[in-house]
């Protein structure tokens, strides 16, 4: 059991947290120990390295040097890498040792208030909570937000014209599974039948404007794949003309820029309660709006291209997929229908003279 990755939220209800918020949200106190002789014996640190200025459960950096160039600042820095969650995994299998030291850091800060238990939890962390967020778009009649998708078909077309096309042929936001996100071949060498785009929307307003996000991960599960092009599916914005609806105008209104890793085709899970993760990146948890809808959508990723096409042969889908949408079952079903799963940091009522634990409001 990773014992750091618990926080304690409402009455003792634990609740998972991932690790790498925790390295981040317990920067201060680690680099307190880091930094001392104990510290390092306890955290396995090599002492030769100069001041340590970062730590994470794969990596620590010191601070080798400093030195103003003209009127520029030149930092030289060092790191140590390691492969697996080395430091994640120290701080586990000696938590003890670890929350015994932690009171000395505490102590210092707050010198006046108390002395935490020894075996408390998780170290507490002065002004903050953690709060872990599932949105599902609305089903249909939409209230708020809206999936679907929007499918360019016509005969005999050219790559780059199929592409380039401002209104779509045929849409859908009212159906159990997403079909004709695909893209299809004509019977004519080198010519294509339709490109198929899908639209993600969620009310994500209940963030709050003051929080802080870390971390995000949208999922959806596949029900059928065709994979003739070795392709990759894109999650990036998108802009539709409502939010509670997908037309056939919605059809240019998605980027091409990548708001999480691309997943390939193969990979994708297929059937099942089994969903496929897109995690999110720097970009995309950016435009996670915290106060109104934010607008997400998938897309081939050589369907963001200008030039690379996909490989022709006659009358055969090139790439397809269908997946379960927010009309499958229930208002939401939690358990299939697409997610975007949010990790956000809010700061605790009650001023500065108060510590916060996690998940515990001062």
């Amino acid at each position: 059991m990773k014992i750091f990755d618990k926080q304690f939220e409402c009455k003792y209800q634990p609740k998972r947290v991932n690790e790498d918020v925790w390295f981040k949200q317990q920067q201060k106190l680690l680099l307190f120990m880091a930094n001392t002789d104990y510290g390092r014996d306890l955290l396995c640190i090599d002492k030769r390295l100069p001041k340590i200025i970062e730590i994470g459960k794969q990596h620590v950096t010191g601070l080798l040097d400093i030195k103003k160039v003209e009127k520029l600042y030149q930092i030289q820095k060092i790191s140590d890498f390691r492969i697996g969650a080395k430091w994640a995994n120290i701080i586990r299998y000696r938590w003890y040792e670890f929350q015994q030291y932690a009171q000395i850091y505490y102590a210092q800060q707050h010198p006046f208030q108390f002395k935490m238990p020894i075996l408390f939890p998780v170290a507490p962390v002065p002004g903050f909570n953690y709060i872990e967020s599932t949105f599902f778009p609305n089903p249909d009649p939409e209230t708020t937000s809206v999936d679907g998708r929007v499918t360019s078909e016509s005969a005999n077309a050219l790559w780059a014209d199929l592409r380039a096309l401002a209104d779509g042929t045929y849409t859908s936001d009212d159906v159990a599974g997403l079909v004709g996100f695909t893209v299809f071949a004509h019977t004519t060498t080198d010519r294509f039948l339709n490109i198929g785009r899908a639209f993600f929307l969620f009310d994500t307003s209940s963030i709050g404007d003051t929080d802080t996000i870390d971390s995000a991960t949208f999922s959806i599960i596949a029900t059928l794949k065709t994979d003739n092009d070795s392709d990759s599916i894109r999650f990036t914005t998108t802009t539709p003309a409502s939010n509670t609806a997908i037309v056939l105008g919605d059809y240019d209104q998605i980027g091409t820029t990548a708001n999480a890793t691309d997943v390939t085709l193969a990979s994708i899970n297929v059937g099942g309660t089994t969903y496929t993760d897109w995690t999110l990146n720097a970009t995309g948890l950016t435009n996670i709006s915290k106060t109104s809808i934010s607008k997400f959508g998938l897309r081939w990723v050589k369907d963001t291209a200008d030039t690379p096409i996909p490989s022709w042969a006659a009358s055969t889908f090139r790439s397809e997929m269908e997946a379960r949408m927010a009309e499958t079952a229930g208002t939401p079903d939690t358990v299939q229908d697409p997610k975007l799963v949010v990790t956000h940091t809010a700061a605790a009522a009650g001023g500065g003279n108060k510590m916060s634990m996690m998940g515990i409001g001062s």
